[in-house]
């Protein structure tokens, strides 16, 4: 029974000794390499597709006021498929609070052509793309479980296309106000995007530290 008392007085010891160390675990490490793969909505080649399209309408409305309504804008009756966006980043926890990463993004989108409203398809155009986009995030919530950040990226984006007039490089960014992982060793991943990558969007994955 004497033994008791010197086993508490010991794992008490123990508990204050190892509590600054407990103190120090983060969800990452300085040091610590992860990777995770993301998924958004639409990929550049669809946001590419798409915007082309979406600003006509603008231009149309202002052309309509300016004319005094004697304009008559044509009916856009062109059917878009996109693919989501598929996002692979590798991560690297420089400090606590400050991570260097690298994405390669890739999706495609289709366009079909339309003159007329249920009419046939006059042809189709095809996009794909192929982004490299390194960036920064700062970490400003790094906890056991979970990491809280915010991030940018810029780098250039391919764009293949069976336009002649389309097609080549062009610069790209990506802002992320807000993003969470949670887990251990294998983690979630969801952060909010904006940028000509996704657009305004959310991308969700899952990820793994090494």
């Amino acid at each position: 029974m004497k033994l008791f008392p010197k086993m508490i007085c010991a794992l008490a010891a123990f508990a204050l000794l190892s509590a600054p160390l407990r103190s120090q675990e983060r969800f990452a490490q300085p040091g610590q390499w992860s990777m995770d793969f993301g998924i958004a909505p639409i990929a550049y080649a669809g946001e590419h597709a798409i915007t082309e399209a979406a600003l006509n309408p603008i231009a149309q409305i202002f052309a309509v006021i300016f004319t005094f309504g004697l304009y008559k804008p044509e009916k856009n009756y062109d059917e878009y498929h996109t693919s989501p966006a598929l996002s692979l980043r590798t991560n690297y926890q420089i400090n606590p609070w400050l991570v260097v990463c690298a994405d390669v993004n890739g999706g495609w989108a289709r366009c079909d052509r339309i003159k007329e409203e249920n009419g046939p398809v006059e042809r189709t155009d095809h996009w794909q793309s192929l982004s490299v986009v390194p960036g920064v995030r700062f970490t400003y919530v790094n906890k056991p479980k979970w990491q809280l950040f915010s991030g940018a990226s810029v780098g250039a984006a391919f764009l293949f296309s069976d336009k002649e007039d389309e097609g080549g490089v062009t610069p790209t960014f990506e802002i992320v106000p807000v993003g969470v992982n949670y887990g251990g060793p294998v983690y979630g991943h969801l952060e909010l995007n904006w940028g000509t990558e996704f657009g305004a969007t959310l991308r969700a994955g899952v990820g793994l530290k090494f």
